[in-house]
């Protein structure tokens, strides 16, 4: 008796197994040498809370979690394409399935060895891929011979001379609408556009009827005045019953358009799954929206995280005409005060710094401009953050100020003031 479906996933699930586990210590050994690397995932189970486990190296589960999952501050190490987060996202569900001794069907075994070699395929692992290959090869073969004994034994077409009865036209597969979840920002901002932040965090596909082929993801941002990113599509297969996952997809939108926005305005984030087919014959299998807050240039709000606070930063004009003046005005005071114009604070004692600071305090102090307390909300409400070039045209008000000329040395976002745009 020939191999039943499970016992073909099986095989190939055990072909992988035993490949991939060199594989991903080879990977680590460059971002973590001499640890073993199970490890990290039982330190990364311990720092949240859950129980102690121990993990094995051969162990697929484990093997496809460490590939797709974060490592503290090792972030991502293995930077799978999108092919490749497909694959391993996919095997962790088939092997999820066989290790709770779920059946699978043709379909399923079929597409579970696929995956399975195109998985060793793209990661170079060409004894597996060949070994997975051989075995996709033997179950088309035990399928055909299935079929071709299962004809004999009815008799059609045995006959010399007789015509087999007609059969009726193959109706076209039905098609299942699948479901979309949108995982996106709150809001979106000129800086984070000019930065390029991916406000598009995660898009789920579930495709609970029959497997799809080369269906199309298209993802659109819409304001108030119509479409204002650029054209994304990607293809993906559905596997039958199952989901995929999309993580930090890479839409852009029209810098220029944010730049131009003088008033917060709702937009939305549409994601629509299509068939492959071209042209008006597409056929429309799911579609979801997200709500995104659109931000004017020159406001910040401060969000969840510290993402809102990095981006802070983009506001910073370091090199503005107007920051020289007021240094100069503070030099000057600096050497009236201490004998020494120089601003070299950070390679100096700590006294020297808090003298140019007040040195500073005093030059701003002089053009009018005091500090004044924020009301508790400011960064939940938004703050509309004034150029220099403006703020230093109404110095003659009463006005509080940001430290803008202060450019924290941490921060990972460019000003795109700054940078010519």
């Amino acid at each position: 008796m020939g191999l039943s479906n499970r016992e073909y996933v099986g095989r190939a699930l055990d072909t992988l197994a035993t490949s991939l586990g060199s594989y991903i210590a080879s990977v680590l050994n460059g971002v973590a040498p001499g640890i073993s690397w199970p490890k990290l995932l039982e330190h990364k189970d311990s720092s949240a809370g859950r129980a102690p486990m121990t993990y094995s190296p051969t162990d697929l589960s484990v093997q496809l979690r460490v590939m797709t999952e974060s490592l503290g501050s090792l972030g991502y190490p293995f930077n799978l394409g999108h092919d490749a987060r497909s694959y391993t996202s996919e095997l962790r569900q088939t092997r999820n399935l066989w290790a709770h001794n779920e059946t699978f069907n043709d379909a399923d075994t079929f597409r579970a060895l696929d995956t399975a070699g195109r998985l060793a395929k793209h990661l170079g692992l060409d004894g597996a891929a060949q070994a997975l290959g051989a075995l996709l090869d033997d179950y088309k073969l035990r399928d055909t011979s299935g079929r071709v004994s299962v004809t004999s034994e009815t008799g059609v077409g045995s006959a010399a001379g007789e015509k087999p009865e007609p059969q009726p036209l193959e109706q076209p597969m039905k098609q299942h609408p699948v479901s979309v979840e949108i995982t996106a920002a709150e809001s979106l901002s000129y800086a984070m556009v000019h930065n390029g932040f991916k406000f598009v965090r995660q898009i789920k596909i579930s495709n609970p009827g029959t497997e799809i082929r080369g269906a199309v993801v298209r993802v659109e941002v819409f304001a108030s005045t119509g479409r204002i990113s650029e054209d994304f599509q990607q293809y993906v297969d559905l596997a039958a019953g199952q989901a995929i996952v999309l993580d930090d997809v890479d839409v852009h939108v029209s810098a220029a358009t944010m730049d131009e926005l003088s008033d917060k305005q709702p937009g939305r984030v549409v994601v629509t799954i299509e068939s492959s087919a071209a042209g008006p014959a597409a056929t429309e299998l799911g579609k979801a929206e997200a709500r995104l807050q659109l931000l004017p240039a020159q406001l910040w709000i401060a969000g969840r995280g510290l993402v809102s606070y990095e981006f802070l930063a983009a506001f910073v004009q370091p090199h503005h005409p107007a920051i020289s003046k007021l240094v100069s005005e503070a030099a000057d005071l600096l050497e009236e005060a201490t004998g020494s114009s120089s601003l070299d604070g950070y390679m100096d004692s700590a006294e020297r710094v808090d003298e140019i600071v007040f040195a500073l305090a005093q030059a701003a102090s002089k053009r009018d401009i005091r500090y004044s307390m924020p009301p508790a909300s400011w960064g939940v409400q938004g703050q509309q953050i004034r150029t220099l070039r403006k703020f230093w045209k109404t110095a003659s008000e009463p006005a509080s100020i940001r430290l803008l000329s202060w450019q924290p040395r941490w921060s990972s976002a460019a000003s795109p003031r700054s940078c010519g745009s």
